[in-house]
């Protein structure tokens, strides 16, 4: 069994795309979906329910953002699930891969040992370019940069990641009051390498997704009221507790000085 895991909110057409590509892969009766769906009013719920049996559906009000949301469904599945071996992907509603994809990420789980995250490689619909990959996150600078996939990476966002349902007990889960959701999916990979997890990245698993459907990005473009949101990338409060999450602490000090002094310039 294969549980896929995504989280949506009022994104009725992007959603039901999303479920016609589980349709179509080549293992669908091994696939059992849970969907948190975070106080849709669109009737999200209904269609899913329609369009694909083999769903459990967590209803949410609205405020448990992606944080919130895979915290809740990650707990299900280790609660549920009868074979601690079977596999899990993490996804994102607005990925688009083909028929073979969810077939070959678990034969790249089985290949790749104990211990591993596996994930694809996320291309843009609009540029065409790599836009997720895997990432060397420089402790000391509290940066990353994105890496190949043949090269050692500690960090990596849960936009398609695959893994084991033993291992949702070994990472433990995320930390919504904290991170609620941009840099919540990194704390939880860095914190898997931190546990002996190794990431592993394939070119056969290539997938598309539309970043323009993404929250806030760009201190230029907002208003004090869109930094300060949830839906900010920029989110300086967030920000801070996530270095404070992730960063041994011999890097803390200088860290943090150098985040603070990045946020106050922006």
């Amino acid at each position: 069994m294969v549980y896929v895991i995504t989280a949506v909110h009022n994104r009725f057409d992007i959603t039901k795309t999303f479920i016609a590509r589980l349709n179509e892969q080549t293992i669908k009766k091994d696939i059992f979906l849970v969907l948190v769906d975070d106080g849709s009013t669109d009737g999200t719920s209904k269609m899913v329910r329609d369009c694909f049996s083999n769903v459990h559906i967590i209803r949410g009000n609205g405020n448990l953002w992606w944080g919130g949301a895979m915290k809740l469904a990650l707990e299900w599945v280790a609660e549920h699930a009868e074979d601690k071996e079977d596999y899990v992907l993490i996804s994102n509603d607005d990925v688009n891969f083909d028929a073979f994809y969810i077939e070959n990420g678990i034969k790249k789980v089985d290949n790749s040992g104990a211990n591993v995250l596996v994930t694809g490689l996320g291309v843009s619909v609009n540029t065409g370019e790599f836009k997720t990959t895997p990432i060397l996150w420089d402790y000391k600078k509290g940066v990353g940069k994105a890496v190949n996939p043949e090269e050692y990476s500690n960090c990596v966002a849960t936009r398609s990641l695959f893994f084991r349902v033993k291992d949702i007990n070994k990472i433990g889960g995320f930390h919504p009051i904290l991170l609620p959701h941009y840099q919540s999916d990194y704390e939880w990979t860095m914190r898997a390498v931190r546990k002996g997890y190794t990431i592993k990245s394939f070119k056969e698993l290539i997938y598309n997704f539309d970043e323009l459907t993404c929250g806030y990005g760009n201190y230029r473009r907002l208003t004090i009221g869109q930094i300060f949101s949830k839906k900010s990338s920029c989110n300086p409060i967030y920000r801070i507790n996530f270095y404070l999450m992730v960063t041994p602490i011999k890097y803390l000090p200088i860290c943090l000085v150098n985040q603070i002094r990045r946020i106050v310039r922006k």
